[in-house]
């Protein structure tokens, strides 16, 4: 039988071929059976095919081949070991080719069939669920981080499969020092054992840069169950963090809206104020006692400067810090101010207290905003003292600051955070509200309390160990759902509601609406219900419990599938949430990359 493949038809085949010569050596080799032996076409060019084929079939092979030369086309299975080192089973069909009465070359079809065999491990089962899914990269590495095989680099990095073959995974990389470090970490935690998931920062073919949300775990040898190296999915998801970006800066601006109002009202007061002592409009008598030009310029220069610092808070750029030594870089800038104001500082860091991971100056800003906040605290009136502590809990580590200054009304600590909010006279009032939103925008949180033992207040504000978007899990089982999943949206706040529905229908989610409990309850009463509900717990109508509580009751499936969303910060009232329903709480504002995270774990219960 003479066969001669077409160039055209052997580059462009669906199956992996192979021709080779009279020595068994490679000639040339198709695109597909790069991808199923898992090498570059050069590093095939000139092998003798049987030095992939194992070595215990290596002679049956051999003889094979022998018959082929003759002129018999033959079938059979063997083994081979691919670049991944990964041995896989080959049906094998080798046809001859004539040249002159004797065959000169042998035209070799081979697929994949391990698939078929009974015991396949379960992480090849996973790599072939994840090969055919849209949207994932599918990748195996070295303990090197050298890439063996690969699927959807088309799709998220705009490079070839193939030619990817035998590269770093450092070279997908966008160059920065973090990114180096958490593959380091990545490539170390998988050849220990263990799983890891995170965000790396890779660039495409054409320089575009993206995060790749990425899970990662040990790839196996099907026989010895030694690790061979990593199996890596990822998934691009810049949509998410663009939508993100967008709604923070929506919240900013919505921040910014609602400080407007008040910023006019103090500037128009100031500036009756300055008419009146030119002589225009307003009695002098009407300023007030120890009033002056000079003092309400001042106060409107203050004012300006704290909205524009309040408007401009710029996305943490997050490093491994010491909080307490940064802490005390801000004091020891301090140090003359607090001199002057007669502040009596002490300082106490435990043992033991770990590293988090958060933008130095950013923190330095919070630091030096409660600093100054409890330093003001006695209001001229003797010296003030402050107590700064630092504690560790199971997420991160807290910043306590106390002061023994005055102590007003109760109620006002629950005011401490909101804008334009003060006690002190001259000042903005906007201090704490920056405070909340660096710390909120880190991944952590920030309440006010009165001092133990004695009057005066605490301000405490916790930073997470890890930076949220590196450390959300990203489970690969959610994305074998193969339909897009149904979401009832439950806030009385329509911006709220549409900012999420954008999000979510962005990524594949249908999404309805209802501003009330009450509203939610009827479309699942009379429509057909979703299969998952995320709800607001304080609305204006008071229905968010008594939404729950109907669901508890009448749609207990349903409430399995809810999520549950919150303002309130106090972790007793989570926790009794979290018990009570069985539901995951979740703070507001919203991460909305970790919401697509608790929706797929709520999906899957």
């Amino acid at each position: 039988m003479s066969v001669d493949p077409n160039p055209i038809l052997f580059e462009r085949a669906s199956e992996a071929i192979l021709l080779l010569n009279r020595e068994g050596q490679v000639v040339k080799v198709n695109r597909e059976a790069c991808k199923a032996l898992s090498v570059q076409e050069e590093r095939l060019v000139g092998k003798p095919i049987l030095g992939l084929v194992v070595p215990g079939d290596r002679d049956r092979v051999k003889q094979l081949f022998l018959r082929v030369l003759g002129g018999q086309e033959r079938e059979w299975i063997s083994r081979f070991k691919r670049g991944d080192g990964v041995t896989r089973v080959q049906w094998v069909r080798a046809v001859p080719v004539d040249s002159g009465g004797s065959a000169q070359r042998i035209v070799m079809f081979t697929r994949d069939i391990t698939e078929s065999r009974s015991g396949r491990p379960e992480t090849l089962q996973l790599q072939t669920l994840l090969e055919n899914l849209p949207g994932q990269l599918v990748a195996v590495a070295d303990g090197a981080g050298r890439i063996r095989y690969s699927s959807g680099m088309t799709r998220t990095h705009f490079r070839d499969d193939v030619e990817v073959l035998g590269t770093l995974l450092e070279d997908l990389l966008d160059p920065d020092e973090e990114n180096e470090r958490l593959l380091s970490e990545m490539l170390h935690e998988v050849m220990e054992g263990r799983d890891w998931a995170g965000t790396h920062w890779h660039r495409r073919a054409d320089g575009t840069v993206f995060p790749l949300r990425t899970f990662a775990s040990p790839y196996l040898d099907p026989r010895s169950g030694r690790t061979l190296g990593v199996l890596l999915v990822g998934r691009d998801v810049s949509a998410e963090y663009d939508w993100r970006e967008r709604a923070r800066q929506a919240q900013n601006l919505a921040g910014v809206g609602s400080l407007v109002d008040g910023i006019t009202g103090r500037l128009e007061e100031a500036v009756r104020r300055i008419e009146a002592a030119l002589g225009y409009g307003v009695p002098g008598e009407a300023l007030g006692p120890g009033y002056s030009v000079p003092k309400e310029v001042a106060l409107m220069k203050t004012l300006t400067a704290a909205v524009r610092d309040f408007a401009n808070q710029a996305t943490p750029k997050r490093e491994r810090i010491d909080l307490p030594q940064v802490v005390r870089e801000v004091v020891e800038d301090l140090d003359g101010w607090l001199r002057t104001h007669g502040v009596e500082l002490t300082i106490a860091v435990p043992q033991e207290l770990g590293t988090v991971h958060a933008d130095p100056e950013q923190v330095k800003r919070v630091a030096r905003i409660l600093l100054e906040n409890a330093g003001e605290a006695g209001g001229g009136e003797g010296a003030v003292q402050v107590g700064v502590a630092f504690s560790p809990t199971p997420d991160g580590v807290r910043l306590h600051v106390r002061d023994t200054g005055k102590v007003g009304d109760p109620e006002d600590l629950h005011r401490f955070f909101e804008p334009f909010f003060t006690t002190k006279d001259g000042r903005a009032g906007l201090g704490l509200a920056v405070v909340r939103a660096v710390v909120q925008a880190h991944g952590g949180t920030a309440s006010a309390a009165p001092r133990e033992g004695g009057p005066g207040t605490e301000v405490v504000v916790e930073f997470p160990y890890e930076a949220p978007d590196a450390t959300l899990r990203f489970r690969p089982s959610p994305l074998a759902l193969s339909r897009n999943r149904s979401v009832l949206v439950v806030d009385d706040e329509s911006v709220v509601r549409h900012s999420i529905r954008r999000f979510l229908e962005k990524v594949g989610f249908e999404v309805r609406e209802a501003w009330s409990g009450r509203s939610a309850l009827a479309q699942i009463t009379v429509d057909t219900p979703p299969e998952l509900v995320l709800t607001d717990l304080k609305m204006s109508d008071g229905s968010g419990e008594w939404f729950l509580d109907q669901l508890s009751r009448d749609f207990p499936d349903l409430l399995r599938h809810t999520v549950i969303v919150t303002g309130d910060t106090d972790q007793t009232e989570i926790t009794r949430l979290t018990r009570e329903t069985g539901c995951p709480v979740m703070r507001k504002p919203l991460e909305l990359t970790q919401l697509l995270d608790v929706l797929d774990e709520v999906a899957i219960r």
